[in-house]
């Protein structure tokens, strides 16, 4: 039987507490060091089986069973009936020019320590757009990648819509600026299905990222060498996939994340693991226009596995 993912109220106490604590000594350090709620360990979760070798190459390969993403699968199933709404970062929003979503990296802003992020990864509901009146083009995605930095593997979900009001939905990954833009993973994906990212850095310099529909069971990954990323940051976003004053913004209304985790210097778990994690939260602008807010971290659990949920809104414009 699938545990049902609940929300954590001991720990929701102890963060709000731990937060007033660190939130004041880091702001007289150094206000742009955020620290939110944390736990000073959290349980490390079962061994993940590599996925098999690769070519370094644009080769994807399917496969239906990994265990990852059966235990990944599982798990945001549970939570789709699960009214777990608490949050409990009051750390402010700051503003990311055509991104939302949670950027993460360990002990510092300024020099986060290379190679320290292992794995990210991420489940959400595929989104309906709501207004197909215009073209726009939208992303969701997990990343591993280089603080500050133009560098880093990411794979997610595209949303479009066409000048003629027609929809996609596709998989891709991506290992910039490597490559000159998206591969696509030749995954059907259809408004409301479950969907799963997974970046994981293999060696120093190589990395697997794959995706899933959970709801159809294909599941698509690839690895890729790539000298340039530092794996410094880990990031969990949506972005405005054309960019400019004529790139749009899919209205997706609310775009829920389901379950995201990830393991930064030997610690994995939820987005708040441990002390040395810091943690930011943006909204998406254009200029002084907000585009598109993120809510604020819900604790789950899930099967024993801790994680994190939250949502992405729409902003109209006004």
């Amino acid at each position: 039987m699938i545990e049902a993912p609940v929300v954590d109220l001991d720990l929701y106490k102890r963060n709000r507490r731990e937060y007033s604590r660190q939130h004041w000594q880091n702001a007289q350090r150094d206000a742009l060091e955020i620290l939110p709620s944390l736990r000073a360990t959290a349980p490390q979760l079962e061994a993940v089986t590599p996925l098999p070798d690769t070519r370094l190459d644009h080769v994807t390969r399917l496969i239906q069973n990994h265990p990852f993403f059966t235990r990944l699968a599982a798990g945001v199933a549970a939570m789709m009936g699960a009214g777990a709404v608490m949050e409990f970062q009051p750390e402010v929003a700051i503003a990311a020019s055509n991104q939302a979503g949670y950027t993460v990296v360990k002990d510092s802003w300024s020099n986060p320590p290379a190679y320290s992020v292992t794995e990210v990864r991420m489940g959400w509901i595929s989104p309906k757009i709501i207004d197909k009146s215009y073209a726009c083009s939208s992303s969701v995605w997990p990343l591993i990648g280089s603080y500050g930095q133009l560098a880093g593997a990411q794979a997610g979900e595209i949303f479009e819509v066409s000048s003629g009001g027609i929809t996609s939905y596709s998989a891709f990954t991506e290992a910039y600026p490597d490559e000159p833009g998206v591969v696509g993973m030749g995954i059907t994906i259809r408004e409301g299905d479950t969907v799963g990212a997974l970046v994981r850095r293999k060696t120093t310099g190589t990395f697997t990222m794959g995706v899933r529909n959970f709801t159809t069971g294909k599941f698509a990954y690839r690895t890729r060498s790539q000298s340039a990323n530092l794996a410094n940051e880990a990031e969990f976003r949506t972005e405005r996939t054309s960019v400019g004053s004529t790139g749009k913004l899919c209205n997706f209304g609310t775009l829920t994340v389901k379950y995201a985790d990830a393991t930064i210097g030997g610690i994995h778990g939820p987005l708040d693991s441990s002390t040395s994690w810091l943690l930011n939260r943006e909204n998406m602008d254009y200029g002084t226009t907000i585009l598109a807010t993120t809510s604020l971290l819900t604790p789950v659990t899930l099967g024993g596995n801790r994680g994190n949920s939250w949502n992405f809104n729409f902003v109209a414009p006004s």
